[in-house]
């Protein structure tokens, strides 16, 4: 909770000098935070939710999907055996991946050899890195082909093991190409009858792509996957339309996976090396230089333990803060803060692809702006 309170406590360092500097700083046109988003958008058949590694795949022509050692293996023939698809995160990146992994295989296997020099693919849109090694295991050569993707601090490692003599099938690259392009963090977004596979939980399936789940036991109450399935029932829910603001918008596109709507008559402006040191993604509001021009931030943090609202609604108090409500705001659990002495209002929500990670909306001037302010913080939706 420490990196909750110091993000909250430095709002008065990060915003004075830019409030002060709105009015007669260059300003770039409006929308420059817009990007597109790179998360595939697939069918709900056949998703598998990877608790413990929190993100999901779309998988078909499997025999079983199990969970070992922190690695996911969907194996395609028969369980247990080569050849599989393999799925694992690494809560680190590196400065050159294939590199670092090739030195770890070759102190695990002797002979290793590099048959497919690394090199990128684009997958659905998003850049891989991509090796294929071969080596003996138990008198078999074994082609080894490894995909790697990097997202916010984390290495998502998808590869395939198969032994091309052996008359037991073959896995394509397409086949694993298809699971790599399909994952996604944003496991809150789940289809209903998404199978789930953890250390406690395996799933069997056919060559349709339906998964079956066979349970070895409940989930603990301190994993991810019961943090990610929070009981959201009793909460307020705002569903936000254009109509509800009392100012002409634009939808504003974030590459994290949401959308604010914001006035069109607001700027963007340029994010200080103080502010990004304080964790700043984006800074907008009103550069007509009035008295209490309302401006808008976005920050981020890591969420440093905390898995539900109401461990996140202590944080925010405990910063001293006050916590005004826990809401759905269009679907996204939020918590919705106030600070009467800096005149700011904030909604702060896990992010959308992984809960590692914390998002805040800072609307700042909202004594004198609350309607459009308010209108600006409710507008939080996730991109389609």
């Amino acid at each position: 909770m420490k990196k909750i309170t110091a993000l909250l406590l430095a709002l008065t360092m990060t915003l004075a000098p830019c409030a002060t500097a709105m009015a007669d700083s260059g300003f770039a046109a409006f929308g420059g935070a817009g990007r597109e988003d790179n998360q595939t958008t697939l069918s709900q058949d056949g998703w598998v939710v990877l608790d413990d590694l929190e993100m999901m795949v779309q998988v078909s022509d499997y025999v079983a999907i199990k969970q070992e050692d922190g690695f996911v293996y969907i194996y395609t023939q028969q369980e247990d055996a080569i050849p599989y698809i393999m799925v694992g995160r690494y809560d680190t990146t590196w400065k050159d991946v294939t590199g670092e992994f090739t030195t770890y295989m070759k102190s695990v296997y002797s002979g290793l050899k590099v048959s497919e020099k690394a090199g990128n693919v684009t997958i659905s849109g998003s850049t891989f890195k991509r090796i294929v090694y071969q080596y003996k295991s138990s008198g078999y050569t074994v082609r080894d082909t490894r995909l790697f993707y990097e997202q916010l601090g984390k290495t998502y490692m998808f590869g395939s093991k198969q032994i091309e003599s052996l008359n037991n099938g073959t896995i394509s690259e397409d086949a694993l190409r298809r699971v790599a392009g399909s994952f996604s963090t944003r496991i809150a977004n789940a289809p209903k009858n998404a199978a789930h596979v953890n250390s406690r939980n395996f799933v069997y399936g056919s060559s349709s792509g339906t998964p079956a789940s066979s349970s070895q036991g409940s989930f603990s109450q301190g994993s991810a996957s019961a943090s990610a399935q929070e009981d959201y029932s009793g909460l307020q829910s705002v569903t936000f339309q254009e109509s509800m603001a009392s100012f002409n918008g634009v939808w504003v596109d974030f590459e994290d996976g949401f959308s604010i709507y914001m006035p069109s008559s607001w700027r963007e402006f340029e994010v200080s090396s103080t502010q990004a040191d304080a964790n700043v993604l984006y800074f907008a509001g009103d550069a007509s230089g009035k008295a209490h021009a309302p401006y808008v931030i976005v920050r981020w943090t890591e969420s440093d333990g905390v898995k539900t609202l109401d461990e996140l609604s202590a944080a925010i108090a405990d910063a001293g803060y006050q916590v005004d409500a826990k809401l759905m705001v269009n679907g996204i659990p939020c918590v919705s803060y106030g600070e009467t002495e800096q005149d700011v209002s904030g909604i702060m929500f896990f992010h959308p692809m992984s809960r590692d990670y914390l998002l805040t909306i800072v609307a700042g001037e909202y004594s004198s702006n609350t309607s459009l302010q308010a209108a600006v913080l409710l507008s939080l939706s996730l991109q389609e």
